[in-house]
């Protein structure tokens, strides 16, 4: 079984093939972390001989300190005074929370975030939920560990409950954390730029925190939510890694600490930023899912674990098991200067040297003939496309992309129908629908005017084109 419980010594062991991840209850109140690591490694339980200032040791005694102990999860106010993983504000204004163990419970398969994407699980998938409750708030803090065991991969999230009377306000939110006994790692990280993706950096740790992240909306160019911690050797087949990532596309914080005692707090996960979630009474936040894999063998196990993870439980089971089609998109070769006969003769030469998809990038509505106008006035072009966008797609585009280019029908069909790529989050203060509908709008009045304006997604979704009308 992936999931074991020491029930004398109060003691989680989680293990994939090759690695371990152990952590235990102390004192029936607080989640400790013992080690993370390669499966046949012995280790010494966590038991720490330091005094930090923290305000709870007359509680927990002169040989416990929340600041300086291996916590699987951090609240705010509870003595530690590193990272934080949780912090909630109560109706009267107050941050301090102090969750402590209640229960836990195993089985089969996963629960999955609610509406948010999520791994699948199959028959050999076992998930963990550890139960945590804070008095004050009479907020449930539950802890998920999903075991993929064949590919060495853990997942980990959290769910907050609220169960009290009064509405709380969520201000700090990570899905993992994972405290460890050393420092002397490397950290990778990806960062970029428009057009120039994905670049390798590697920096040794050092005292304070270190991150990456992204306050756009979106997981961005900028930095890539995936982390490595690494032995200051390690390479593509010797040395430990350990990698994180973050199965989410909006912005992130991923975090590194190093504190006084030469430890390592890793954090993934929503961060505080431009983050708030109000939960009133009865109402719950499932945070998004993060990953994490352990190799002793290099960044090219690591890389594995990810990529056989990627493949089996995350890419849609039909797209890995058939070819894809070759995609042409307009857009480099055109910008806005797109109309019914220059698709026609894409459409032809694409067909000649075997190109399933031709994609209509920008230009195609509105009066979308530069970056100054028309984003969001969702209508085809009538001067581009004279015989109607619907009828051009139908009855002329396809009729040219299914065949080659001596005229004959194509000997391989198409796997996908020509597409129209529309850049639906923003509107340009000009768009005509903007000024018809300025609800749906995200702005501020009396604010310097902006180029382009982020669409109000709690409204109504707008109705989307539909070809062939």
């Amino acid at each position: 079984m992936p999931i074991k419980f020491d029930r004398e010594n109060k003691i989680f062991t989680l293990t994939t093939k090759n690695t371990k991840y152990v952590f235990g209850i102390r004192d029936e109140r607080y989640l400790v972390h013992q080690f993370y690591g390669k499966k046949t490694a012995k280790f010494e339980p966590f038991n720490p001989r330091f005094l930090s200032f923290s305000p709870y040791h007359g509680r927990d005694g002169y040989m416990w300190s929340p600041d300086v102990f291996r916590e699987e999860f951090s609240f705010f106010g509870s003595g530690d005074f590193r990272a934080t993983s949780l912090k909630v504000r109560g109706a009267d204004g107050s941050c301090v929370t102090d969750f402590v163990y209640k229960s836990y419970k195993k089985f089969r398969g996963k629960a999955d975030p609610d509406g948010l994407p999520a791994a699948r699980a199959d028959e050999s998938t076992e998930t963990l939920a550890v139960e945590l409750y804070d008095s004050i708030s009479s907020c449930v803090l539950t802890l998920y560990y999903t075991v993929y065991y064949d590919v060495d991969i853990i997942i980990r999230r959290m769910s907050l409950e609220n169960r009290g009377d009064t509405t709380v306000k969520i201000e700090k939110c990570m899905s993992l954390a994972l405290d460890l006994p050393r420092c002397d790692y490397d950290m990778v990280s990806l960062y970029g730029i428009h057009c120039g993706e994905r670049n390798y950096q590697r920096a040794p740790l050092h005292h304070g925190v270190q991150s990456v992240f992204s306050r756009r909306g979106a997981s961005s160019h900028q930095f890539n939510p995936f982390i490595a911690l690494c032995s200051k050797k390690a390479g593509e087949e010797r040395g430990e890694v350990y990698g994180f990532n973050f199965i989410w596309s909006g912005s992130f914080l991923d975090e590194v600490e190093v504190d006084q005692l030469g430890h390592t707090r890793v954090q993934v996960g929503l961060g505080e930023e431009n983050f708030g979630y109000t939960l009133a009474a009865g109402e719950s936040l499932d945070a998004p899912e993060a990953v994490m894999t352990y190799s002793a063998d290099g960044f090219g196990k690591m890389t594995r674990n990810f990529h056989d993870f990627t493949r089996r439980y995350i890419l849609p089971e039909s797209s890995v098991k058939r070819a894809h089609p070759v995609v042409l998109n307009t857009w480099e070769a055109c910008f806005f200067d797109i109309d019914e006969e220059k698709l026609i003769e894409f459409a032809k030469e694409s067909a000649k040297i075997g190109i399933d998809m031709l994609v209509m990038d920008d230009g195609w509505f509105g009066k979308r003939n530069s970056d100054n106008a028309g984003l969001g006035d969702w209508f085809p072009n009538k001067e581009k496309f004279r015989h109607g966008l619907g009828s051009f797609v139908v009855r002329r585009l396809v009729r040219h992309m299914d065949r080659a280019g001596d005229g004959e029908p194509r000997q391989r069909p198409i796997q996908s129908a020509p597409g129209l790529g529309a850049l639906v989050p923003r509107k340009r203060p000009r768009a005509v629908k903007r000024s018809a509908h300025p609800r749906y709008v995200a702005a501020r009045r009396y604010r310097i005017p902006q180029r382009y304006f982020q669409k109000d997604f709690r409204r109504r979704a707008d109705r989307l084109l539909q070809v062939g009308r």
